[in-house]
């Protein structure tokens, strides 16, 4: 069929020119018509009568805009008109314009009912046709952009659901693992001391991941939110990930650890090799993270995986709480205490500058005291339940506004 085109012609987003389709049974009004539009920079192509047309769209999907006359034998522009608007929507969308001679109301009454937005009332200038298809142009661009962005966001939710079921299977597999060992009174009371710490961990991560669905699902958001919601639901996944992960950890260490054989543990160079391994997540949030110098050089007994895993966690606890920019520091000193010596090491964290000199003698207080802080992070509970295996234990306190501090003690 015959098509025209010009420089300048208006496209859709994947740069493909968007079509005009002119439909007349009237031969010469047809092809002027389609001639008179190319010649402004859009590309035509003209038929005449409905069948030809319908089956020209099915063939070409760059036509957003069809320009057709009320009055055509087998089948007038009203039906063709229904039949367009009904079969092309959306992502698809076809823009409609009626030719109309002498329409009567009930004629512009089906017409605006069917979804026509513009009519030609002939006779018509070429000017007039070539504003009418602009402001059609505009609207079918407008109609399929935001259908493929509701498209795109209802795939976005979809694989975030499937995501969130996959974690919720992940869950209940890990509760059927855990229902049929049976617990003695005292692991029952340390289950149940820990389920803050889960509970916490998990909750937290899936109100961001709520609140960005519910976000995204609105319409007309600009790329700037669009693109910080996306980050916010990625952020959640990964912190349920990560808390699904210490969960299972936390159930592991009630089992033996492969090497059970106790031996000394150097606690210097295990908190070195900690603080090395949280330093990216600690630049991640502009944290300054380091260790006291000239640490001394204590050994603990015990299994090493384990206490070196307890010392890891009691610094990502503190990296964790610590608010964005602040400065987390590790010390590590010999404490003597009724006759036996004791490691005491201890990560600070505050507001920035606030550790350019570490307390000293940091006096923690025993559970129930007014500066005790209740620590929910899982990495805390993994650490404190690998001490209480060696015999030591984690403790917590607070240190006033922005401030905490959390203590490992091992026996020498």
């Amino acid at each position: 069929m015959p098509q025209a085109t010009n420089g300048g012609t208006p496209a859709w987003a994947n740069g493909e020119p968007i079509g005009i389709l002119v439909v007349d049974d009237e031969t010469v009004v047809a092809e002027q018509l389609a001639q008179g539009l190319a010649a402004h920079g859009l590309r035509t192509a003209f038929v005449h009568n409905a069948a030809d047309a319908l089956a020209r769209l099915d063939a070409d999907p760059g036509i957003g805009v069809v320009v057709t006359d009320i009055r055509m034998p087998g089948g007038d522009g009203l039906g063709l008109a229904q039949r367009i608007l009904g079969q092309h929507s959306g992502a698809a969308a076809v823009e409609v314009i009626i030719i109309t001679g002498h329409a009567t109301i009930e004629d512009a009454t089906t017409a605006v009912r069917t979804g026509v937005t513009d009519f030609l009332r002939k006779p018509f200038r070429l000017a007039e046709a070539v504003q009418a298809v602009a402001k059609a142009i505009n609207r079918v661009i407008t109609q399929r952009r935001q259908a493929s962005e509701r498209a795109a966001v209802g795939a976005q939710l979809a694989q975030l659901e499937q995501e969130r079921a996959a974690l919720q299977e992940r869950m209940h597999e890990l509760g059927e693992r855990l229902a049929p060992h049976a617990v003695p009174p005292a692991a029952t009371a340390a289950i149940e001391r820990d389920m803050a710490a889960v509970s916490h961990a998990l909750r937290t991560p899936l109100i961001a991941i709520s609140g960005g669905a519910e976000l995204l699902a609105h319409r007309g958001l600009s790329a700037g939110d669009k693109a910080e919601y996306e980050d916010m639901l990625r952020g959640g996944v990964q912190r349920v990930v990560q808390a699904v992960e210490l969960v299972e950890e936390l159930h592991r260490i009630e089992r033996p650890a492969p090497d059970k054989a106790h031996a000394p543990v150097a606690l210097a160079a295990a908190l070195r090799r900690a603080v090395a391994a949280a330093r990216p997540a600690a630049e991640a949030r502009h944290l300054r993270l380091g260790v006291m110098p000239d640490l001394p050089e204590l050994a603990a007994p015990g299994v090493a995986s384990r206490l070196c895993r307890a010392v890891e966690q009691c610094v990502n606890a503190a990296v964790d709480w610590c608010a964005e920019g602040g400065d987390v520091l590790a010390l590590l000193e010999r404490h003597a205490e009724g006759g036996t010596d004791w490691a005491l090491m201890t990560v600070l964290a505050g507001p920035a500058d606030g550790l350019e000199t570490p307390p000293q003698g940091i006096a923690f207080p025993t559970a129930g005291s007014v500066h005790a802080r209740t620590q929910e992070s899982l990495h805390f509970a993994i650490a404190r339940r690998i001490a209480e295996q060696h015999g030591g234990q984690v403790t917590s306190w607070n240190g006033g506004p922005g401030c905490m501090a959390i203590r490992l003690t091992l026996r020498l």
